[in-house]
């Protein structure tokens, strides 16, 4: 790969990493095994996620099964993966638009029942459809749900995504 800053003739150094996720809006994400390159002329990095559109689903898949509360960051993971506005998820939420940025950045207490609507809101709108909304329910009840304060993926071969830890 040639650098795309610089324009270097040079193909640039590849080498295969633990990457803390932060593109993603979430500092408690790990990915093993992401493919990084690094420009000898300029410096610039690229990193190759692999098929990232897998990778923030099964992001989104491993907080809803999340067993403890939802974070601002987690929230505002999980309204843009699905697709929608601050002002429209507000509305499906059922709060207004400064009272969801307000826990989106941490300045308000996600409470209870805006986690759970939250994970209702998402599950609805996964692309795979695999959620049912009384085994959710049932599984916060049940605390039958991954505890973690840091999720870890691994990278496979042809570009795809596992949880490796949570």
């Amino acid at each position: 790969m040639q650098c795309p800053s610089c324009d270097s003739k040079k193909q640039m150094k590849s080498e295969v990493i633990v990457h803390k996720f932060k593109e993603s809006g979430l500092d408690n994400i790990i990915l093993n095994g992401v493919k990084q390159y690094r420009c000898l002329e300029c410096g610039e990095v690229l990193f190759d996620y692999g098929n990232l559109n897998q990778l923030n689903t099964l992001i989104a898949d491993t907080l809803l099964r999340k067993k403890e509360l939802l974070t601002g960051q987690e929230i505002r993971f999980l309204r843009t993966h699905i697709g929608y506005s601050s002002e429209m998820f507000a509305k499906i939420l059922g709060l207004d638009k400064t009272s969801l940025s307000r826990i989106e950045n941490n300045r308000s207490k996600v409470s209870n029942q805006v986690n759970m609507a939250v994970r209702l809101a998402v599950a609805g709108k996964m692309a795979d459809r695999n959620y049912d909304f009384h085994d959710l329910i049932i599984a916060l009840e049940n605390e039958d749900l991954i505890s973690f304060k840091q999720a870890q993926f691994k990278a496979s071969t042809k570009g795809s995504w596992q949880l490796l830890a949570g």
